[in-house]
């Protein structure tokens, strides 16, 4: 028999300094980005994602990437130090738009936590939802404004909302291993 215990896990939810001085550009940047829709109803996806460029997630030199990641070093930084890692290696980096309309539903992540930056966020767009995997009828959603990133671990499914209104939404999600434990952290958990 299985039994669930309730073990508390880690999300963070930061706004991303630098969003009112790269935003224009940035957004620029994917727009000029190949990029592909996904389109996809069968036995296990169901998804329309207006444009991504997943299939180059693991390519880090794209221009839009090489311009967001001086400035998203920092908050990576911050929130490996935050959790008692020392270090942190970000496998995947992608851009995802939906039009009114799309959504990408319920799916999980490689890597042990990943993310979502709200690029461009229009008041009354779709969220991000969390399912709780202790109580799998409990829906998880966090008040979220555009400019804000949240990190959690990529095992817990998650999904993004249709897009209800008329505007885009922006979003770009990672994959990241966080490794290395703070060398205090290891003496203090050994006393």
């Amino acid at each position: 028999m299985l039994r669930k215990f309730n073990l508390n896990t880690t999300l963070i939810k930061c706004k991303f300094e630098n969003h009112k001085n790269i935003k224009e550009h940035l957004i620029k940047l994917i727009d000029s980005q190949k990029a592909e829709k996904i389109n996809t109803r069968d036995e296990y996806y169901d998804d329309n994602i207006s444009q991504t460029d997943w299939k180059n997630a693991t390519n880090l030199n794209l221009p839009w990437k090489q311009y967001f990641l001086p400035y998203f070093e920092n908050t990576l930084k911050n929130v490996c130090t935050t959790m008692g890692f020392e270090k942190f290696d970000l496998s995947h980096l992608w851009f995802q738009k939906y039009n009114k309309g799309g959504y990408h539903n319920w799916h999980i992540h490689g890597g042990n936590y990943t993310g979502v930056y709200y690029l461009n966020l229009p008041k009354g767009s779709a969220l991000t939802k969390l399912l709780d995997g202790f109580n799998l009828s409990n829906i998880l959603s966090y008040d979220t404004e555009e400019g804000d990133m949240i990190f959690f671990p990529s095992h817990i499914i998650h999904k993004g909302e249709k897009q209800l209104l008329d505007e885009n939404k922006i979003i770009i999600s990672w994959n990241i291993q966080f490794h290395t434990i703070q060398k205090n952290l290891l003496n203090y958990l050994n006393g």
